[in-house]
């Protein structure tokens, strides 16, 4: 049975973060592993969390220790940060991130050296918080790459970057769905999908999903650029998705706090299963490497995990984030979940 704790929590902002994503040094590893965040005051950082020396049992639940090791203030001019996807591959490193604002544009940054810093100020790097007045990080974000009005006619409203890290499907307020060839940011193709608000890969990365404001969900062949399938969620709009990793089903977040379950290999694509629990909106939906369980967030204020086995929730993380519960993401080897919410607040959880 696997064992479920609270491993750290620590205020990376004063105000809302809006999503995060595991860098790829962290992908096969439990112990050392970074993470990129996104505030709604335009600030993108990137933070280590590392395991600290436990000397009582008591203190086994906060074992971590979260440092700043790099940021970008202003990222996209004052205004939200609404989405980071990481660019990282399962065994390199690579701390690259994709961005989405409200200010309608996308960004594809590099780590880069902090060189406003004096060296006094290197030497002083250690555990910083965002309501303490800490060394500033020794590195920052470089843009390398910008998707604005111009190169996307539209205003983007979702992000999503293929499992092999070589795609971004970008969802638009004026009913399509463009494709990017990373790291270069090339157009490659574009889908009619009125009022989508979601986007989910296949794990193949051939198939790319889109949940719409309606509750229609649409599937494209990218190989062959045509509509694959399409199924609907009883009306209410479609505001998460992610794939399991077998491409065997796909979950949906909905609106009427309903997590609907498809399965995408059988004829018209059925309804296998749904899950009620939630008490507010769910925000985002991972699935699990075992295939046996997903996660969610909410605007209730939790995270909870699912067991396909028995169709009931498995557990609820409960009382540590005081608003609702934005980003979620996993560990590639599953044996880790990160969380981001309106209080600023990012949460590690043990989930072996």
């Amino acid at each position: 049975m696997a064992l479920y704790r609270i491993l750290h929590r620590h205020n990376v902002s004063t105000g809302p973060t809006c999503d995060l994503a595991f860098s790829s040094e962290g992908l096969d590893s439990s112990l050392a592993y970074k993470i990129a965040t996104a505030s709604s005051s335009s600030s993108l950082s990137l933070w280590k969390a590392t395991p600290k020396a436990i000397e009582h049992a008591a203190e086994s639940a906060l074992s971590m220790s979260f440092t700043e090791v790099a940021r970008k203030d202003d990222a996209h001019g004052g205004l939200a940060i609404v989405g980071v996807e990481s660019l990282g591959r399962p065994g390199e490193v690579n701390d690259d991130v994709v961005t989405l604002g409200l200010d309608s544009t996308v960004k594809l940054w590099r780590l880069s050296e902090n060189t406003n810093i004096t060296p006094s100020e290197k030497d002083d790097e250690g555990e910083s918080d965002a309501t303490t007045n800490s060394p500033p990080p020794t590195h920052t974000y470089s843009l390398l790459h910008t998707l604005d009005q111009y190169n996307l006619h539209s205003s983007a409203i979702k992000i999503s970057v293929s499992p092999d890290k070589a795609l971004l499907a970008c969802a638009l307020l004026d009913g399509r769905v463009k494709l990017f060839r990373l790291p270069h940011m090339k157009e490659i193709a574009s889908y009619a999908v009125p009022n989508a608000v979601s986007l989910a890969w296949s794990e193949s990365g051939k198939v790319l999903k889109a949940g719409c404001s309606d509750g229609n969900i649409v599937a494209f062949d990218l190989d062959e650029g045509r509509e694959k399938w399409r199924t609907r969620c009883q009306g209410a709009m479609v505001r998460c998705m992610a794939s399991s990793k077998d491409d065997g089903l796909l979950f949906a977040g909905c609106d009427d706090r309903v997590i609907f379950v498809f399965d995408p290999l059988r004829e018209r694509v059925p309804l296998v299963a749904s899950y009620e629990g939630h008490e507010g909106w769910i925000f985002s939906v991972k699935a699990h490497v075992d295939a046996t369980r997903f996660a969610t967030t909410s605007a209730d204020k939790t995270v909870k995990v699912w067991d396909m086995l028995t169709k009931k929730c498995q557990h609820t993380f409960e009382g540590g984030h005081s608003k609702a519960v934005f980003g979620l993401d996993l560990l590639g080897n599953g044996k880790r979940m990160a969380s981001c919410g309106e209080d600023g607040l990012v949460q590690i959880y043990s989930i072996d």
